[in-house]
């Protein structure tokens, strides 16, 4: 077609260029790829009845010697005694001084027992509906992060066993795999002395500003604290046990013939 002056119109485009244009707007286009909500899920009350010095506890039962077993266990009596008042002053150091009892135990053997006290201990009391709802978030893909007062140690076995990935627990600080008894920031602190009575919702959703100014943290700070569910790398250390006669080596919870 020609203008006036005798001139192809330059707006005017070719067939070729109508054809690569029809399919081109034949292409969906491109939907960019949505996060995954996450949601905060408190473990305390909609999983499990659980306390701080409970599986503490259960790790100092379990030393190593006879020797840590009953001085760790007078320190855990201490403790318990003196916990109340320690308690109603500042729940957060409490919670650092009952974690003093942990001080010399190696990551490897708080990981192995922190397994075993999920397995035989939590597990069995662990809440259905709570369980089956935050499986229901799982496969709906939503990121669902534990929140609780307890160990990594304990924690990860259950957020393994609910296919969570990420969690917010406290967390020991190690030096070449043994625990100094220091607690890493942030500390998680226990909820209030009433939470039991008001707080047994199978619901263990917290919206983020919320669990923040129950845990006496920031936003930014709970955000940092999370950590996933997968085992740490420790030391190896190796423990012997001796059964049946013959003596064994365990290494993370498999056994072998030792070297003699």
């Amino acid at each position: 077609m020609q203008n006036p002056c005798g001139t192809k119109h330059a707006l005017e485009p070719s067939n070729q260029e109508q054809s690569n244009y029809l399919e081109l707007s034949n292409h969906k286009p491109r939907v960019p790829a949505v996060a995954a909500p996450t949601v905060y899920w408190r473990v305390e009350g909609s999983l499990l009845d659980l306390t701080v010095v409970q599986p503490v506890a259960f790790f100092t039962w379990n030393a190593q010697t006879f020797a840590e077993r009953f001085r760790r266990r007078g320190l855990i009596f201490l403790m318990a005694a003196l916990r109340p008042f320690l308690y109603s002053t500042n729940r957060k150091f409490a919670t650092r001084v009952v974690h003093t009892t942990l001080r010399g135990v190696t990551r490897d053997r708080l990981d192995l027992l922190g397994e075993e006290y999920f397995q035989y201990r939590l597990k069995p009391e662990l809440k259905t509906h709570g369980a089956e709802r935050v499986r229901e978030l799982v496969r709906s893909g939503a990121d669902v992060v534990l929140v609780s007062q307890a160990l990594e140690h304990v924690m990860k076995p259950l957020a393994q066993h609910l296919g969570v990935k990420r969690v917010v627990a406290n967390r020991l600080e190690f030096r070449d795999g043994v625990a100094t008894g220091r607690l890493l920031e942030p500390v998680i602190r226990p909820r209030g002395a009433f939470a039991r009575i008001r707080e047994q919702s199978p619901d263990g959703r917290r919206a983020p500003k919320t669990l923040a100014r129950q845990l006496d943290i920031t936003v930014e700070e709970l955000r940092a604290a999370t950590i996933g569910s997968g085992r740490e790398p420790g030391n190896n250390q190796l423990c012997i046990l001796r059964g049946s006669g013959r003596r064994r080596n365990f290494r993370f919870g498999r056994l072998w013939p030792a070297s003699t």
